[in-house]
């Protein structure tokens, strides 16, 4: 505090937009993030999240199931499936909040998904406690985008915010 009390006056104005342009700066977390938000990872993430894209890593698109999400405060997750919910769960961040894990509480469900013509196998095998990882790519209040492996392929899940 004495530190700063003996800068001249001009050197303060130089060094407050210094500090302020590297928390903003640093404060950008995932490759397609915000820059900049105002509110809580947690906050962000919070609410019922649709999925509308899902595409393979090579850039395939493919058939979009009806799935809903519901990532609750307290760190309980709801899954719906065309309305109703088939599950529930807990999740957490974790690798310095830039992954999502889910430990899942409900029935196995097996999906075909159909990518350029080509169907695959997507599993959602994950039950009664077992987990799945979701590696953030964007989390902004309306947007989620995330990279998860089903059955071998990497997915590239888009979701928007419903509620």
């Amino acid at each position: 505090m004495l530190f700063y009390k003996k800068l001249t006056n001009k050197m303060k104005k130089l060094l407050l937009p210094i500090i302020l342009l590297f928390l903003i700066v640093s404060c950008k977390k995932y490759e397609d993030g915000p820059l900049l938000s105002l509110r809580s990872k947690t906050q962000r993430l919070t609410g019922k999240w649709k999925l509308i894209d899902v595409s393979t890593g090579n850039g395939s698109q493919a058939e979009i199931p009806d799935f809903t999400y519901e990532f609750k405060k307290d760190g309980s997750v709801i899954k719906y499936e065309i309305d109703s919910a088939v599950g529930n769960g807990t999740w957490e961040f974790f690798n310095k909040n830039e992954s999502i894990s889910i430990t899942k509480n409900w029935i196995n469900y097996y999906y075909w998904i159909d990518i350029n013509g080509n169907y695959h196998y997507w599993s959602d095998n994950a039950y009664n406690g077992k987990s799945e990882s979701w590696s953030i790519y964007e989390l902004k209040y309306k947007r989620l985008k995330v990279l998860s492996l089903q059955g071998g392929i990497s997915f590239e899940l888009t979701f928007d915010k419903v509620k």
